[in-house]
């Protein structure tokens, strides 16, 4: 998924080299980050299949829009709701989600909710990865990296982050601690939340 600007003219989240479509071919930090995205780079699933749909692989894993489910506008809010596959490498689904987007038009900006609910076809499945590649990402444009990443938090519900912070695991030993909670995103899988 993707924002615009309040104009409908440019992208808000990054689109790779379509951010910047009159102007020369750039380098782009993190290019494969794109839009609003909610995907996991270590799915483990059907008794021991790995897969990961962040990256799409191995073989034919990916993500698949099925069908628009629900789709409302009007002066207060947009908001669409869409069916997905989760597919692994062999092509076989092994969940569905229902993802719905909400933007709501608010005093002073612009109010975006995600919501999903994923549903496994056959079995527990399990949801991981690192900090970087799991769960629901918005990824700016590259204007935001380059010009005022200095100048950019983190509202997370332990409080606002200072500038320029952000969190991660070591990067030696690619292990905790990191408090990365999110208050405001629930699963469901196998009918538990």
């Amino acid at each position: 998924h993707h924002l615009y600007d309040p104009q409908g003219k440019a992208f808000v989240t990054n689109g790779g080299e379509t951010d910047y479509p009159n102007e020369p071919k750039r380098k782009l930090l993190y290019p494969h980050h794109r839009g609003l995205m909610f995907a996991f780079n270590k799915i483990t699933y059907d008794d021991g299949k790995q897969v990961d749909n962040w990256h799409a692989k191995p073989g034919d894993t990916h993500q698949e829009h099925v069908k628009f489910l629900k789709e409302e506008a009007g002066p207060v809010l947009g908001r669409h709701r869409v069916l997905v596959d989760w597919h692994g490498a062999d092509n076989g689904v092994f969940a569905k989600e229902e993802r719905e987007v909400t933007v709501y038009n608010v005093g002073g900006g612009t109010l975006v909710e995600f919501a999903s609910k994923v549903k496994t076809v056959d079995g527990p499945i399990k949801l991981a990865g690192d900090p970087q590649h799991a769960g629901f990402h918005f990824r700016a444009r590259n204007d935001v990296a380059d010009k005022t990443a200095k100048q950019t938090y983190f509202l997370r519900p332990d409080g606002k982050g200072q500038l320029d912070e952000t969190r991660n695991w070591d990067p030696k030993t690619k292990k905790g601690p990191v408090n990365l909670p999110w208050n405001a995103m629930s699963f469901v899988l196998d009918g538990k939340r």
